[in-house]
């Protein structure tokens, strides 16, 4: 490169004879060139001494600056993993809906039942009134059959249409729970983590077992920063597979994040679809909590 530039700079010419007096440097003539390129303007080549001050200290800073580059460069290829425990119980407290804090709230969601539950395909819909982690009421409707839920302290009263809960309203309901604090995923030992992509998107896959069960094992993704669960698929039966994906995230508030997309998959086949219609921080109704007649209660 330097030759290149010595036939159309004189003043460079001149410059490199006197690049002796400089001393020696770690570092190619190139990197005196580049030096000179910034000085040019300001030092002659006729002031030897200020010009060789000048284009050490010139060179020192592009070796230091390529110096840090790299180094970060380093650092971030070889950043740590994130503690995948702790990003879990993060991601999972802040979809808790149910048991996390923050202002009162309404959820409104529209589901989709499969014929493989018994009952349909049978269009569905749901709706919460939150005001604190102990103190909600919720509505499941499905074709004929009506459900209402109303928690206030530790009791939970409950009222239906129908002598039983069908298999549809089930697996729903199964669905909304993939973020309440006492499930499964709260006692998932993590053993394998590793970056991946979820619909052409940076996440990390995560494998674990229960502590209790080490025989159910869970495949989960996670957003790449830490804070949105994707899917989980584990075996929960020995003729079973169940799958359970979530996206399309937004803020309720800044406690609380929710996806607008549900989806529950056993064997391959869609079993629950659910959108969520409207999700919003709102005074709450204190009548709601007077339960209806003939609510049964439970602890």
């Amino acid at each position: 490169m330097i030759e290149a530039h010595l036939g159309k700079s004189s003043s460079f010419s001149a410059i490199c004879r006197n690049l002796t007096k400089c001393g020696p440097y770690p570092g190619s003539t190139d990197m005196y060139y580049l030096s000179y390129l910034t000085l040019k303007p300001k030092i002659s080549y006729q002031q030897p001494e200020l010009l060789c001050a000048s284009l050490l200290l010139s060179m020192k800073h592009y070796v230091l600056t390529a110096v840090l580059i790299a180094a970060s460069s380093h650092a971030m290829l070889a950043a740590p993993e994130p503690p995948t425990q702790e990003m879990l119980t993060a991601a999972q407290k802040q979809a808790d809906l149910l048991g996390g804090q923050g202002e009162p709230f309404q959820l409104g969601m529209d589901f989709v039942a499969d014929a493989k539950t018994g009952a349909g395909p049978t269009a569905g819909h749901f709706e919460l009134k939150w005001q604190t982690k102990d103190r909600w009421w919720r509505q499941i409707e499905l074709g004929g059959f009506r459900q209402t839920e109303i928690r206030v302290g530790n009791k939970l009263y409950t009222s239906r249409n129908a002598g039983f809960t069908p298999l549809g309203v089930r697996e729903f309901l199964s669905l909304l729970e993939f973020a309440q604090v006492d499930p499964h995923r709260n006692q998932l030992l993590v053993k394998e983590q590793k970056r991946c992509k979820k619909d052409g998107v940076k996440a990390f896959c995560i494998k674990g077992e229960l502590a209790a069960d080490a025989n159910e094992q869970h495949e989960m993704i996670v957003s790449a920063t830490g804070s949105e669960i994707l899917s989980d698929d584990w075996k929960a039966a020995p003729d079973q597979r169940r799958k359970e994906e979530f996206s399309n995230w937004v803020a309720l508030d800044k406690y609380r994040y929710y996806p607008r997309k549900l989806q529950l998959s056993v064997n391959g086949d869609k079993i629950v679809t659910a959108s969520v219609t409207s999700l919003t921080t709102a005074p709450f109704d204190e009548t709601l909590l007077i339960p209806p007649a003939g609510s049964m209660a439970s602890r």
